[in-house]
């Protein structure tokens, strides 16, 4: 924590994929991101500073990200259409951010998105722990070709 009462809070999920065969517009890319502690456990509320994306099969995909205060209620899988009701949708998501194809940069064959954020405060509903939730959905048709071909990391400030 630094002297103006600022603790950063990396966490990096590597999310379980297919591995084969590409992806349709509007699938889920591998299964919920738990982000454990994403959140001051005081409050409950935390900062995203920024999100980074590497894609090692430099596929370069469009995602939307979908930020939620509790385990969201899809009945989705990794590579099927994502699939939440109306309902879940409005108590449970709390945001979302756009990652677009042309914000990748291709280095040594693999692609690197980060997009630094201002103003971006979730807040949780966990009780204790301070978790959030984030699902990915594409709008590119991606084929990654292992099961851990993508690596996202999350930066959270949290104010004391």
């Amino acid at each position: 924590m630094n002297s103006n009462g600022l603790k950063c809070v990396e966490i990096d999920v590597t999310p379980v994929l297919a591995g084969t065969g590409a992806y349709s517009s509007g699938n889920q890319v591998g299964g919920i991101h738990t982000l454990t502690h994403a959140c001051i456990e005081e409050n409950r509320i935390g900062q995203l500073q920024s999100l980074t994306v590497i894609d090692i099969d430099n596929q370069k995909a469009a995602l939307t990200m979908l930020f939620f205060n509790q385990v969201p209620s899809v009945t989705s899988v990794d590579q099927g259409a994502f699939a939440i009701t109306a309902a879940a949708l409005k108590s449970q998501c709390i945001g979302m951010q756009l990652i677009t194809a042309a914000s990748y940069t291709t280095v040594a064959s693999k692609a690197v998105t980060t997009l630094v954020l201002t103003n971006y405060f979730l807040q949780s509903l966990t009780s204790t722990q301070g978790n959030l939730y984030a699902a990915v959905v594409t709008t590119g048709t991606p084929t990654y070709t292992t099961t851990s071909s993508l690596v996202f990391k999350y930066v959270f400030a949290q104010h004391y």
